[in-house]
């Protein structure tokens, strides 16, 4: 293996390391890096615990050893009705808030 392939593994491991086991950031209300895959569950790493129920996505493993969900169009993750995703000041009053997701569309047509 050369020296390129080397660096090349080593950035991939470490992104990987940072992903799967550092802790999630301050506020962060849901954190599902996806690991170890399999079964019907994907856990939260927040403090909240809002693991979810899978219905109908299947596990697939990526190259580099992160677990993924692959949805296909009718598949869902049911993360119930906790209220760390009630984004008000409790006078009903919208609070701002940031969606962050990884997504790999391979057929954007439906």
């Amino acid at each position: 293996m050369d020296s390129v392939s080397k660096d090349l593994l080593l950035l991939q491991q470490t992104a990987l390391n940072k992903i799967l086991f550092d802790p999630p950031r301050l506020g962060c209300v849901l954190c599902m890096p996806g690991l170890p895959g399999g079964g019907n569950t994907i856990y939260d790493r927040s403090p909240y615990g809002n693991s979810g129920t899978i219905t109908g996505a299947v596990w697939t493993r990526l190259p580099i050893g992160l677990w993924t969900l692959t949805f296909d169009g009718d598949d869902w993750v049911n993360l119930g009705d906790s209220d760390a995703f009630s984004f008000t000041d409790g006078a009903g009053n919208d609070l701002p808030f940031s969606l962050e997701a990884w997504i790999n569309l391979t057929d954007a047509t439906s």
